[in-house]
Formats: structure tokens, C-alpha cells, sequence
């Protein structure tokens, strides 16, 4: 099973539509992710096109709506989506180059009409090595 700030990461960085969304570049990316305020969490991640593709597939199979659209510099993505068995609507903010960093804020609203937010700082750190594992989390 797919970790959960592991599928929120996927989901989240790499949206999908029919407006030419920036790939994040290449290599480790280090993501940190504050939810509700809290303690923040930190992963990094090797990511490739393979990876990339593999987060289409993810979100064509989830989501039933995913809407974006650039304002500026930043996108927005208005989205509903089944995660967990649950439906979730949500609204992300991204902006960043995607070569070096991208910052993500999302509101989610869950079927009970509570809202959860999250943020999502990542880094670009460097190329993904040998022994990296496309869309592993690495040391």
C-alpha cells in the first residue's frame, strides 16, 4: 500500500489536464509537508518521466474531475477525487520553477464537509543516483 504523503505528494505536485502543466525536473526532490499546522514531515523522493506517467495514471483513475488553469504564476487546480475510499474535493496552489523548487498549498473538504490544509515545500537536490529507485522514497 502507497504510503499516504506519498500518494498526497504524487497527487498534489504533477497535476494533470489539458493546459501544459510544468515537470518538476528530474532527480530528488525533498518535500516537506505541514498538515492542519502541524509537525512538519519530511521525504525525499527520486523522480523520473516514468514517474511522472505513473502519476497520470494515478489521477485518471481517481479523480473525476481535474480542472486547471494558470492565473498568473501560479496554477490551480480545482479537483474531485477518490482517495481511500473517500471523495474528496479540493483546491491546490502551485507555484515554483520546477527546477529547483515548488511550494504547493491545498484545502481539502471531506464528505462531512470538514476542511483539511496542507502545504508542500519541495527542493530539487540533486540527480537521482544508482542505487535510486524511481519513485522510491531514498535517504
Amino acid at each position: 500500500m502507497v504510503p499516504l504523503f506519498v500518494l498526497t505528494v504524487l497527487l498534489a505536485c504533477g497535476p494533470t489536464g489539458a493546459i501544459d502543466f510544468p515537470t518538476r525536473k528530474d532527480g530528488i526532490w525533498e518535500t516537506t509537508m505541514t498538515m492542519n499546522g502541524g509537525a512538519p514531515m519530511v521525504q525525499k523522493m527520486c523522480f523520473t518521466p516514468e514517474v511522472e506517467k505513473k502519476v497520470e495514471a494515478v489521477k485518471a483513475a481517481s479523480c473525476s474531475r481535474y480542472e486547471v488553469r494558470k492565473e498568473r504564476a501560479t496554477w490551480i487546480v480545482e479537483s474531485t477525487c477518490s482517495v481511500l475510499g473517500k471523495v474528496i474535493s479540493g483546491r491546490t496552489v502551485t507555484s515554483g520553477d520546477f527546477t529547483s523548487r515548488i511550494r504547493t498549498d491545498i484545502v481539502s473538504t471531506f464528505p462531512d464537509g470538514t476542511k483539511s490544509t496542507m502545504t508542500l515545500d519541495a527542493r530539487w537536490l540533486r540527480p537521482c543516483g544508482p542505487n535510486d529507485e524511481p519513485g522510491s522514497i531514498v535517504k
